[in-house]
């Protein structure tokens, strides 16, 4: 049986954090509670001894009467099940990995034209052309990324595509990025034009072209800072193989996931 649908394994209330359970038991029978003439209780230890007890399997939450499961079976209720599951799933997207192509490399006058989102575990959460609002061409930036009118006419427009890539940031607590304020500043001027997003509340933004500079330690002294260096020289450094291609959002993304977890089971 998968230890996550075991009972054994609970801790506390999946819905409302409470660590207190309880047995539900259905009784029969006479109960004698004994006193003295004063109204002083009598040794009642014994007072259950004729009752008839059935039931005790099913577990009960406390806090909030939920029904948690069953003692004897191991095995948690439906709604626990899905419940836990659903935070297992919030809990692995608070960290995510992203990466943008864009018209060019201003903000405030180009626009997004792929957007791919993955979580820690690489699963993809978003991925996605973008129509351009205001763009049919983008010469130079073609140049890098190979993205044509032709590959994002049909697609979905920024306004579309906002509420989503809105919502799975505001469930993350980290965001992480190869050369993240670029990305960043793009998908910002998204938000703010097509959502509510609450920029108080932004993630954390780390950026993995940061990390790898320091890890790889070229020191720029005119910069007075590490050198930076571009994503596929991090990966050919790592020697990690590529998934498609580079300039992809989607390659990219999955790379800058690769490059972080490599770092890190370095530095471990």
């Amino acid at each position: 049986m998968n230890d996550f649908f075991q009972y054994s394994n609970l801790d506390r209330c999946p819905f409302c954090g409470s660590e207190t359970f309880y047995l539900k038991h259905h009784a029969e029978g006479t109960l004698k509670y004994c006193f003295h003439p004063d109204g002083s209780e009598c040794n009642n230890e014994n007072m259950y001894n004729a009752l008839t007890l059935t039931g005790g399997k099913r577990v009960y939450c406390f806090g909030c009467d939920a029904f948690l499961g069953n003692i004897e079976t191991n095995k948690l209720s439906i709604p626990a099940v899905k419940t836990l599951c659903e935070k297992e799933r919030v809990k692995e997207n608070e960290v995510i990995f992203l990466d943008t192509e864009t018209t060019g490399l201003d903000s405030k006058y180009d626009e997004i034209l792929q957007i791919s989102i993955i979580n820690q575990k690489g699963k993809i959460l978003l991925d996605t052309y973008i129509k351009p609002e205001h763009h049919t061409e983008w010469t130079d930036a073609a140049k890098v990324n190979h993205i044509t009118y032709a590959m994002v006419k049909d697609a979905p427009t920024a306004d579309k595509v906002a509420n989503e890539i809105c919502e799975i940031i505001t469930n993350a607590k980290e965001i992480i990025a190869y050369g993240a304020s670029f990305d960043w500043e793009f998908i910002s001027e998204l938000l703010k034009k097509h959502t509510a997003f609450d920029f108080e509340s932004t993630p954390k933004i780390k950026c993995c072209m940061e990390r790898f500079a320091e890890f790889y330690g070229e020191w720029n002294e005119e910069k007075q800072a590490y050198r930076w260096k571009n994503l596929s020289f991090a990966a050919s450094f790592f020697k990690i193989k590529w998934t498609g291609k580079a300039h992809g959002s989607l390659p990219d993304t999955i790379m800058c996931r690769n490059v972080w977890n490599k770092i890190n089971d370095i530095n471990d």
